[in-house]
């Protein structure tokens, strides 16, 4: 299962990217 080694990394960017995103959406209602 070498697939699953590739794709926890690529999940984690992915929450990271999600994070960042909400932040700027709640930085420019503000």
């Amino acid at each position: 299962m070498k697939t699953w080694s590739r794709w926890i990394p690529l999940n984690f960017i992915r929450r990271s990217l999600i994070k960042i995103v909400l932040i700027l959406i709640k930085e420019r209602q503000d």
